[in-house]
């Protein structure tokens, strides 16, 4: 935050005061310091996750073990199914909810599975 606030500064001390062309100029130069190519991409090999759930009830437990691969991909995933969704259907719940209430557990899963981001979950039930 503290370079964004310095950058402001700059801007407003030193570039705001030259002519359009050189502002133009003087900005693509910043923006180009700032982040001068594209980020690295995702490493299924590397990049790996594992969610795991424990519940419990008066009489049994359930754990279920989902492992999966590139997390920001799983992101973009998710965020574009429900824009998706959002454009199909208004959601199964409207505020204050979670994904899951929201579109379903089982679509997102699909979505993740359809796209090779996560495996079949591993469900073992204690009864």
């Amino acid at each position: 935050m503290e370079g964004a606030i310095a950058a402001r500064t700059m801007i407003d001390e030193k570039i705001k005061s030259l002519p359009v062309e050189e502002q133009d100029a003087a900005l693509s130069e910043i923006a180009a310091s700032v982040q001068a190519g594209m980020p690295p991409r995702e490493n299924p090999r590397i990049n790996k996750s594992i969610d795991s759930v424990h519940a419990s009830g008066p009489l049994a437990r359930a754990h279920v073990v989902i492992h999966g691969n590139c997390n920001y991909k799983q992101t973009g995933l998710l965020q574009a199914y429900t824009a998706y969704s959002l454009l199909q259907q208004p959601p199964r719940r409207a505020g204050f909810a979670s994904a899951c209430q929201a579109f379903g557990h089982r679509e997102l899963l699909g979505v993740l599975r359809s796209f090779g981001l996560v495996l079949e979950p591993v469900v073992t039930v204690h009864s």
